[in-house]
């Protein structure tokens, strides 16, 4: 099974992006890792979410 990490970054609260990864389960054969990431609306925050995608790429094996 291909095991990927999915973000949703937001500057809100995040329900709406949170909401669209219930589509993910249109993918059976891949197991998703879902990553909320809400209020990322300083440059500080934004770069803590940079440093977890590329995090999550290296533990992936993959682009999340």
């Amino acid at each position: 099974m291909i095991k990927r990490t999915a973000f949703f970054i937001s500057d809100g609260t995040g329900i709406t992006a949170g909401a669209l990864g219930k589509l993910l389960e249109h993918f059976p054969s891949t197991s998703f890792t879902q990553v909320r990431l809400p209020f990322t609306d300083t440059l500080d925050k934004i770069r803590l979410a940079q440093d977890a995608i590329l995090h999550a790429t290296e533990e992936d094996g993959g682009r999340p």
